[in-house]
C-alpha cells in the first residue's frame, strides 16, 4: 500500500516536471512606469527556441507631458485645458537560447510590436477659437532584443530584457471640430500647421486640411526605439 501511494505521487508530479518549463505566464511591472498594465506568455518550441507574446492596456491618463509641454512653449495662441489618452499594445518575440536549456539563460531574437493610443483634447484654444480634437497615435515596428531569464525554485521566473533596438513607424491623426459657433476652418487649418512647425520631429511633417465641418490633421515619421524591461513569471 505504501508503494502504491508513492507511485501515485510520482505520477501526479511527473506531468508537472515534464511540462514545468513549456509555458510561462508573465507580468511586466516596468510597464507601469508608462501607465500600462502588461502581461505576457512564453511558449517553448522545439530545441532552444521560444515564442513570447505580450499584450497591454493603457491606464486612462492625460496625454504625455512630453507633448503637452510643447503647448507651454508656444505663444499664447494655443492653450491646452484637458487631455486624455487610452489604448493598447501587442507584441511578439522569437527567442533563441544559445545555452543548453530553454527558456533559461541568455537569449537573443527579433520582435514585432503594434501600439494604438486614442487621444483627445477638450476645449483646446487656437488663437480665439475653442475646439475639440480627437484622434489616435499608432505605431508599428520591429527590431532585435537580448536578455536573460532566470528560473527560480523550478516554477518562478525573472526575465530581464536588458537591451533592445528597433525602428517604429508612427502615425498621428486628429479630427478638430469647433466647440460652438462658426469659425474659419481654412484659417484654423493654416494656424495649426503654423503653430506646430517648431514641434520636435513632427513640425515639418504635419498636414492639415478641411474635411466637411472639421479640420483633419495628420503626420507620420520613423523613429529609432530602444527598450529594456523586466518581467515576473510563473512556469507551468
Amino acid at each position: 500500500m505504501k508503494n502504491f501511494f508513492i507511485l501515485c505521487a510520482c505520477l501526479i508530479a511527473l506531468p508537472a516536471t515534464i511540462f514545468a518549463q513549456d509555458h510561462v505566464a508573465k507580468f511586466y511591472p516596468t510597464a507601469l512606469l508608462n501607465r500600462n498594465v502588461e502581461f505576457g506568455y512564453e511558449y517553448l518550441m522545439a530545441g532552444n527556441s521560444t515564442l513570447n507574446f505580450t499584450a497591454a492596456l493603457k491606464i486612462p491618463s492625460n496625454v504625455s507631458s512630453i507633448v503637452t509641454a510643447q503647448f507651454d512653449e508656444q505663444p499664447a495662441t494655443i492653450t491646452q485645458l484637458e487631455s486624455k489618452a487610452t489604448g493598447f499594445k501587442l507584441g511578439a518575440e522569437y527567442r533563441f537560447y544559445p545555452g543548453d536549456y530553454s527558456p533559461e539563460g541568455f537569449y537573443i531574437g527579433p520582435y514585432l510590436n503594434f501600439n494604438r493610443n486614442a487621444i483627445s483634447f477638450d476645449n483646446l484654444g487656437v488663437n480665439e477659437d475653442i475646439v475639440d480634437a480627437k484622434g489616435a497615435i499608432t505605431h508599428f515596428g520591429g527590431g532585435a532584443i537580448m536578455g536573460y531569464q532566470w528560473i527560480l525554485g523550478d516554477v518562478f521566473t525573472l526575465d530581464w530584457t536588458f537591451f533592445g533596438i528597433g525602428v517604429n513607424n508612427y502615425g498621428l491623426g486628429l479630427d478638430i471640430e469647433p466647440v460652438e459657433g462658426e469659425i474659419d476652418l481654412e484659417g484654423l487649418a493654416s494656424d495649426i500647421t503654423t503653430e506646430f512647425e517648431d514641434f520636435p520631429i513632427l513640425g515639418d511633417r504635419i498636414e492639415s486640411e478641411v474635411q466637411g465641418d472639421k479640420v483633419r490633421t495628420k503626420t507620420g515619421f520613423l523613429f529609432v526605439h530602444f527598450r529594456t524591461r523586466l518581467a515576473l513569471g510563473y512556469s507551468f
